[in-house]
């Protein structure tokens, strides 16, 4: 289900740029070419990730083939899909607690 990786993917940039500013490093001008577009890429994933969280709930209900499938994948699609709007309360927590958006 990759309507929910949004979620998943901003909680990583954005403890990512939480550990760059902890760090208190100089970047220089390639590092900064480097961590621009992985930033913007996890900017866009936290503004998408609650449509795309609703989303991927509703076609995991709407799943024609969900009894078919084995006991084990319809555990981890549930996990995946229930744990995306947790990483991304997890990334606004780390966001506010680094004013990683200001």
């Amino acid at each position: 289900m990759a309507w929910s990786l949004p979620g998943f993917c901003a909680l990583g940039v954005f403890a990512l740029m939480a550990a760059l500013q902890s760090a208190h490093l100089d970047p220089s001008d390639a590092w900064m070419l480097v961590t621009f577009p992985i930033a913007l890429i996890g900017i866009s994933s936290w503004g998408f990730a609650p449509f795309c969280t609703l989303v991927a709930l509703w076609l995991l209900f709407r799943d024609p083939w969900r009894r078919e499938r084995p006991r084990a994948e319809r555990i981890r699609l549930r996990l995946l899909v229930w744990g995306s709007p947790v990483a991304w309360f997890g990334s606004n927590l780390i966001a506010d607690a680094y004013h990683l958006l200001r």
